[in-house]
């Protein structure tokens, strides 16, 4: 999907208070935002590895001596190196990477960077520096003037939104007294954000397609991974290997999108504000989501909206339906 950078105006939104600790820039119920240099850094280096862009495409504001440059491209080599081609979405799936993640977000100002991969850690300390002084403050205002326009968001229509998205999942929103958010500017990661079961979700500011009510809904998305989505995933899985289906037990994703998009559009609806949900015109029309689409819309159709069966209840119907399909294929 093409994405573009959000222009600086939006560093026009309201300033967050200062009364937050350093790791912790805005909270919304267990959601504990924050804005962390050192994470950062780690997805800012992913998306140059990623992307192949050169530096002077990601928006250094300073020119950087011959020897930072020679510093932050030895580490860009050693993040493509070491974390491409590994497996899909190294970034979350990886076990490594996973403990990169829970290693750096609990950096601080005035605490030692701990990496377990000694080679990483002398090229990522040698970076930080020049990252943090002159690049940072760039990178945590977008990412502070995305979070300024998520909350007033959250603040009027979130708590409507999660009541709904319990009752649709049937299962709470939160399994622990807080969910770290980390905000980064760039995402690092193919996609815009990613969620771990710990829980913790990362989530980028800068991607257009993930401003504005699309916010709202994203944020939602990723929290729903942490615990309410596994009673959808679990009983589709269960449901689907009855069938001799468990191979499109994926389909729990695309379900997932529809069921939290559809969930934040009628809210919003209800409102007087029109949004289509994120998936309409993206992955529900392109990629791997594609093929599964016309079976969402047949069996989830209205389920976000109005629930005149239970999850279960739909899923099975559901199942029932694809195995009678593909039974019809195997057949001809």
């Amino acid at each position: 999907m093409k994405t573009k950078i959000i222009p600086l105006i939006l560093l026009g939104f309201m300033t967050l208070s200062s009364s937050l600790n350093a790791k912790e820039i805005g909270t919304w119920n267990q959601i504990k935002f924050k804005s962390n240099p050192a994470i950062n850094l780690h997805h800012f280096v992913f998306e140059m590895a990623r992307t192949g862009n050169d530096i002077t495409e990601q928006g250094w504001q300073d020119s950087l001596t011959q020897q930072e440059q020679a510093q932050l491209r030895e580490l860009v080599a050693f993040y493509k190196n070491n974390f491409f081609g590994k497996r899909r979405s190294a970034m979350r799936t990886m076990p490594w990477l996973q403990n990169v993640s829970r290693s750096l977000t609990q950096y601080h100002d005035g605490m030692s960077i701990q990496l377990e991969n000694k080679r990483h850690l002398k090229l990522f300390k040698q970076v930080f520096p020049t990252y943090k002084n002159k690049l940072w403050h760039k990178h945590d205002e977008y990412n502070k003037a995305w979070l300024s326009d998520l909350l007033v968001k959250l603040n009027k229509y979130g708590l409507k939104i999660q009541t709904r998205l319990e009752d649709r999942f049937e299962a709470p929103l939160f399994a622990a007294n807080e969910h770290p958010v980390d905000i980064v500017y760039f995402a690092g990661h193919r996609n815009g954000a990613f969620t771990h079961e710990w829980p913790y979700t990362m989530i980028n500011s800068s991607r257009s397609d993930y401003q504005g009510y699309a916010s709202l809904e994203m944020i939602f998305h990723e929290v729903t991974h942490a615990h309410a989505e596994s009673n959808l995933s679990k009983t589709i899985a269960t449901e689907l290997d009855k069938v001799g289906l468990k191979q499109e037990r994926y389909i729990w994703h695309p379900i997932q999108f529809y069921i939290v998009g559809k969930t934040t559009e009628k809210v919003l609806a209800e409102q007087g504000i029109k949004y289509s949900q994120y998936a309409t015109d993206t992955i529900f029309r392109r990629g791997y989501f594609a093929k599964f689409t016309p079976t969402v819309m047949k069996y989830w159709h209205g389920y976000p909206t109005v629930k005149n069966a239970s999850l279960k209840e739909v899923v099975i119907d559901m199942a029932q339906g694809m195995s009678a399909k593909s039974k019809s294929k195997n057949t001809l």
